[in-house]
């Protein structure tokens, strides 16, 4: 989160008006967040993965019960498909113009936790 913040301050400082610039951060599959997130809590770390069959299935019948109680489904395939896809951006000129950083997974995990803590959303 401080990496966002930081760029954004940058921005203001060192960017150019009417310029845009991309925040990636660091790769990560989806086990590897949630991993992370179990080992800060003191959790024993998640081994299995459901198999894509068997979320695209839940994702279906999700989509079936909406239509009955006109829900919006808790997992859509627009999630899904966000949540196990490779997204990636090409944020270079960020690190170049804005002096953008990155912070380990684990490390972002921390500071979000520890934010959350501090305003008692936890």
């Amino acid at each position: 989160m401080k990496d966002i913040v930081n760029a954004h301050i940058n921005a203001v400082d060192m960017g150019s008006v009417g310029e845009n610039y991309l925040l990636g951060g660091t790769e990560a599959r989806f086990v590897d967040v949630v991993n992370e997130i179990e080992k800060l809590l003191g959790k024993k770390e998640s081994r299995f993965v459901q198999p894509k069959w068997v979320m695209k299935l839940l994702v279906f019948v999700l989509f079936l019960k909406s239509q009955i109680d006109g829900k919006e489904p808790m997992l859509t395939n627009e999630k899904y498909n966000r949540a196990i896809g490779y997204i990636r951006c090409n944020y270079d000129k960020a690190v170049k113009t804005l002096d953008y950083k990155t912070s380990s997974l684990s490390e972002m995990i921390r500071d979000s936790y520890n934010w959350l803590k501090s305003e008692n959303l936890l």
